[in-house]
C-alpha cells in the first residue's frame, strides 16, 4: 500500500522554497502559539480539563469495538447502513459500488 503521493518530495521540496508560504505557514504558528497561551492563561483549570479529556480520549480507544457497534445499532435503528472496510482498497471498492448503484 502506497502512503505518500508519487510527487511529494518534489511538492515538499517546492513548499520549502517558497517564501510567500512560509512566511504565511509562520504567521500561523506564531498566532496560533500566542492566542492558545492567551486561552489557556484564561482556564485555571486547563491541566485538569486536559487530562480529562485525554482520559476519555484513552477510554473511547480502549473501548472502540463497543462505541462502534453501538454506532451501528443506533444507524440502523434510523434506517441507515454502516459499511465497514478492513482497508483502504475495500473501501474505495464499497464507495464505488455505493456510487455506482446510486448513478451518480
Amino acid at each position: 500500500m502506497q502512503i505518500t503521493s508519487p510527487s511529494f518530495k518534489q511538492n515538499a521540496r517546492e513548499a520549502l522554497a517558497d517564501p510567500q508560504l512560509q512566511k504565511a505557514l509562520n504567521n500561523v504558528r506564531t498566532g496560533f502559539i500566542d492566542k492558545r497561551q492567551k486561552a489557556v492563561d484564561a482556564l485555571p483549570e486547563f491541566d485538569a480539563l486536559r487530562d480529562k479529556a485525554r482520559e476519555i480520549k484513552d477510554h473511547t480507544l480502549a473501548h472502540l469495538d463497543l462505541y462502534l457497534d453501538a454506532y451501528e445499532n443506533r444507524v440502523k435503528e434510523a434506517g441507515g447502513t454502516v459499511h465497514w472496510a478492513e482497508s483502504a482498497e475495500e473501501a474505495r471498492a464499497i464507495i464505488l459500488d455505493i456510487c455506482r448503484s446510486s448513478g451518480a
